[in-house]
């Protein structure tokens, strides 16, 4: 990483179920601090349909960290 990049953050939404599923994969297999135990289980429908519900609630939010366009870590809150 250079002097120039910079991490954004936004907001998950249900366009980014794919990425999400394939972020959390590699998180995943790369340390023991993700538990999903159904990760290898879930689909793009599975994590659409996640992310939607997440998004009308009032008390969660998805965040994805961005470098150049490539998410590269997320936070549930």
């Amino acid at each position: 990483m250079s002097n120039t990049d910079e991490v954004t953050l936004k907001m998950a939404e249900t366009e980014d179920a794919q990425a999400v599923l394939r972020l959390l994969r590699q998180i995943n297999r790369e340390t023991a601090v993700v538990m999903i135990d159904h990760l290898s289980s879930l689909t793009v429908d599975d994590e659409q349909a996640a992310l939607h519900e997440i998004s009308i609630r009032s008390d969660c939010i998805v965040l994805l960290a961005m470098l150049n366009q490539q998410r590269v870590g997320i936070v549930t809150i």
